[in-house]
């Protein structure tokens, strides 16, 4: 009897080898080639919906600018400013102004803005910070607005007084101001110790952003740095009352919040002896009215 012929396996399991190898099965999404996509625009057709670009690039999306000029008390531009715009939403922006204190940020989402000149030393000269709070409308963003803030003065910290928090104790940090900060009172973060500075700006100097929430000038326009320094229990801080304050003028406090950039009513002050008194939480810009 003559014995059937037998193929080897690897005859019979080529041709099928073949055909998976040749078989082109896109119905399963893991089995899509990496450049398909590149293929398919090639001939025409679709590109898949995960393979299309899910950003738009920067300079393509709708967005408004914020720019200035940040000058000192003195009138001089303040070249190499610090510059941080914020949104809640947004979150932070930031520039350097540069050897003409002209500076500009581009912000993509409308929204409330806080511009602020951060406080810095340079040269042997020390400024202090500048809050400005500033609106961006819908508009703004769709049709590439560029916003003008105008002028930001950064007042210049003549002198300072060291803060010890864990004593405290009476500083001077400017002429005609003293400071008295119970032990244990200041809360300044990760830091043992500060320098207390003290500056004034008259109103004409102001940002007209900041005088909207009072009628009339202030009387007083001062600022108290570091930023984000605060006092459980309040400092109490004395100063010279301006030639147009009289004893038991009745005057408004407002505090410029760090975060918003908005004056915020205080305890009302009082004025005896040619001086006014006033309790701190924070330090910070101040601003003083008359009532």
């Amino acid at each position: 009897m003559t014995r059937p012929h037998r193929l080897p396996l690897s005859t019979l399991c080529l041709p099928l080898l073949l055909l998976a190898a040749c078989s082109d099965d896109t119905t399963r999404p893991d089995a899509r080639p990496a450049d398909r996509g590149g293929a398919l625009e090639a001939r025409g057709e679709a590109r898949p919906p995960d393979l299309m670009p899910d950003r738009v690039s920067a300079d393509q999306r709708a967005s408004a600018r914020l720019c200035g000029t940040v000058v000192d008390d003195a009138g001089t531009k303040v070249g190499g400013a610090s510059m941080i715009v914020c949104n809640d939403h947004a979150g932070c922006l930031t520039a350097t102004a540069d050897s003409g204190g002209a500076f500009c940020v581009t912000a993509y989402e409308a929204g409330d803005y806080l511009c602020h000149a951060t406080e810095r030393t340079a040269g042997g000269t020390r400024w202090g910070d500048v809050l400005l709070p500033t609106t961006i409308a819908e508009a703004d963003v769709t049709g590439r607005a560029t916003l003008d803030l105008g002028t930001l003065v950064q007042p210049v910290i003549a002198k300072s007084a060291a803060l010890d928090a864990a004593a405290g104790g009476t500083l001077t940090p400017g002429t005609g101001v003293t400071l008295k900060v119970a032990a244990g009172a200041a809360d300044l973060g990760l830091k043992t110790s500060a320098d207390v500075g003290y500056a004034t700006l008259p109103a004409s100097k102001l940002h007209p952003k900041l005088l909207a929430t009072h009628a009339g000038s202030p009387e007083l326009a001062f600022l108290l740095v570091p930023l984000g320094v605060s006092f459980s229990p309040a400092a109490a801080l004395e100063l010279t009352a301006p030639g147009a304050i009289a004893d038991g003028t009745l005057l408004d406090l407002y505090w410029v919040n760090e975060k918003t950039g908005k004056p915020e009513l205080q305890a009302a002050p009082a004025v005896a002896g040619g001086k006014v008194s006033a309790t701190l939480k924070s330090l910070g810009w101040y601003l003083l009215y008359k009532k």
